[in-house]
């Protein structure tokens, strides 16, 4: 029966609605259908949680058999961008998931010209990259870590440069960043570099304590020092003094820890508490919250 009262059903085609979405999770369908929970472009704003967004059934091809026990299970992944129409039309509560879309894991998400309110979009993003090739000298390093702080033992400098090392990728302006939060903190509470490299909940949520990292025990080589040295020299003057937290801008990063919804809580967390997104090299800084 197309028509009820003289208005179309709500399952005719006249009113289908297109969405385009990223899957934030999938492991948890209590019906074990492989359905896929989407943050729904337009819909579904960085206020809703993970949790409370609804569950996508999947197509799946006419050589699945459609009835249960025959087939294949979907295989969606989070962070996957997929497209489909909502079978309610205008009610847009009960979504159905018709394709993925190939995706560049690191670039930002611009198949639908941008789509504010999707974590895919706050994250993941080239951001900004630095292209130097500085190379410092520890006397040089030194003097500025001295402007915009304080005198360092030489200890407390060994320890900023491995924890800078250890924390951050080579791009310099993104070390120079990370030296900056490391100095922030120590700077806010009154502590040594060290204390704050042995405080609890440190940096990166993927890694643990910095101080257990195999990077960290080695320290850098001589040319990461002398990159960090010129990152330092160049770049640390241009950080605020108001950003304390990073965290990793790659998904994949996160897969010990929670993977996607870990990966999308962090940043939900950080946007609730006022922080202002600059992704930088392969980090999310997030300058505005509160320490």
């Amino acid at each position: 029966m197309l028509f009820d009262n003289g208005h179309y059903s709500k399952f005719y085609g006249d009113q289908t609605r297109w969405w385009y979405g990223v899957v934030q999770e999938v492991a948890s369908d209590p019906l074990e259908l492989g359905r896929a929970r989407v943050r729904i472009v337009g819909i579904h704003g960085p206020d809703i949680e993970d949790s409370s967004l609804p569950w996508a059934s999947v197509v799946l091809p006419t050589t699945g058999g459609g009835v249960s026990g025959v087939g294949t299970t979907p295989w969606l992944q989070p962070t996957a961008r997929v497209f489909g129409i909502f079978l309610d039309g205008r009610n847009s509560q009960n979504p159905i998931v018709i394709g993925a879309l190939p995706a560049v894991e690191g670039t930002a998400n611009n198949a639908a010209g941008g789509s504010a309110g999707v974590y895919g979009d706050y994250n993941q993003t080239r951001g900004i990259t630095s292209n130097t090739n500085f190379s410092g000298s520890d006397p040089e390093a030194r003097a500025v870590v001295e402007k915009v702080f304080r005198p360092l033992t030489a200890d407390e400098f060994r320890v900023l440069i491995a924890l800078t090392a250890a924390e951050a990728s080579g791009d310099q302006l993104e070390q120079a960043w990370v030296a900056g939060v490391i100095i922030n903190r120590s700077r806010k509470r009154n502590a040594t570099i060290q204390q704050t490299a042995n405080a609890p909940s440190q940096f990166h949520a993927v890694t643990g304590p910095v101080k257990d990292t195999v990077n960290f025990r080695n320290g850098p080589s001589e040319s990461r020092a002398k990159s960090i040295y010129g990152s330092i020299t160049n770049y640390l003057e241009q950080v605020p003094h108001d950003v304390y937290y990073f965290d990793s801008n790659n998904v994949a990063a996160y897969g010990r820890v929670g993977g996607a919804a870990k990966y999308n809580s962090v940043a939900r967390d950080r946007i609730r508490a006022g922080g202002n997104l600059k992704v930088i090299g392969k980090s999310r800084f997030w300058p505005g919250v509160k320490y």
